[in-house]
């Protein structure tokens, strides 16, 4: 079985894209769009990899009704939020924010303590 589902909404193709292979040669499961909308091409449950377990959304790409059409189909998800370096941070079902200042490895170990690799992921990326 794949590690756990990890959906990245980040409008800018190559932060999403190197974000994506990270979180993938760590063990997740990464899939990725541009926008909340977009999104929704992704099945409500994977049979390799389970449900969806978390969204890392970029402020960027927030809208709030598209997020709660999002979380009213994927039941559970949770939503890690990357902020806007300056400005307030919106309203939301945030699990967790960070802002965009962060480094790499900050989002990595914010993504791991919300959402766990199981040992049979860590087997998986072995193989």
């Amino acid at each position: 079985m794949r590690g756990p589902r990890i959906l990245l909404v980040i409008p800018d193709d190559w932060p999403r894209a190197l974000l994506r292979t990270r979180l993938r040669d760590q063990g997740y499961h990464a899939v990725a769009a541009p926008g909340v909308d977009e999104s929704f091409v992704y099945p409500v449950t994977d049979p390799d990899a389970g449900p969806m377990r978390l969204m890392v959304l970029d402020q960027a790409a927030f809208a709030a009704d598209a997020l709660d059409r999002f979380l009213q189909r994927y039941k559970g998800v949770r939503v890690l939020l990357l902020a806007f370096g300056t400005s307030e941070i919106p309203q939301g079902p945030w699990t967790a924010v960070l802002r965009r200042t962060a480094h790499s490895d900050e989002l990595l170990r914010a993504i791991q303590e919300i959402v766990p690799l199981t040992p049979a992921a860590h087997r998986h990326i072995r193989e």
